[in-house]
Order: structure tokens, then C-alpha cells, then sequence
């Protein structure tokens, strides 16, 4: 869920690039998500670690390429 939509903000198209970075994420690392910990988190966990980020980090093993889309597709879009 994009940082606008669960933290209750006005967003637009924005929501949709997030969850491609999401996707993008998840593929290149073997279903791991960037924030989520699906064994231990619940949505209000994802909520707090969202309402701290100002962006999301990329693993050290993504090419430089997968890097500068992932941190563009991810920027965060809070109004």
C-alpha cells in the first residue's frame, strides 16, 4: 500500500508507480518486501514505519540501474 493511501492522504497515479517499484522490488529480490515483514508486521506496524520515512533504501546487490528506478519509482508523494 503507497505511504498516501495508508496514511490517509489525497494521492493520484502516484499510488500506482509506487506499487510498481513495490513489484519491481519484490521480483528482483524473491518476494522479500521493502518494509513488510509478512510473518511479524500488521497494518498498523507498516503505517508507523511509513509515517518515519522520508525513502526507501535498495540492496546492495541491485545493479545500479534497478537502483535508480527503484528510487524513483518509490519517491515519496505525500501532499
Amino acid at each position: 500500500m503507497a505511504p498516501e493511501v495508508a496514511l490517509h492522504k489525497e494521492y493520484s497515479k502516484s499510488v500506482d508507480v509506487w506499487s510498481t517499484g513495490i513489484v519491481m522490488y519484490m521480483l528482483l529480490t524473491g518476494g522479500m518486501h521493502p518494509l513488510f515483514d509478512f510473518q511479524n508486521d500488521n497494518s498498523e506496524s507498516y503505517k508507523q514505519k511509513l509515517s518515519k520515512l522520508s525513502q526507501l533504501t535498495c540492496p546492495q546487490q541491485f545493479s545500479d540501474l534497478a537502483k535508480n528506478i527503484f528510487m524513483k519509482l518509490t519517491k515519496f508523494n505525500i501532499a
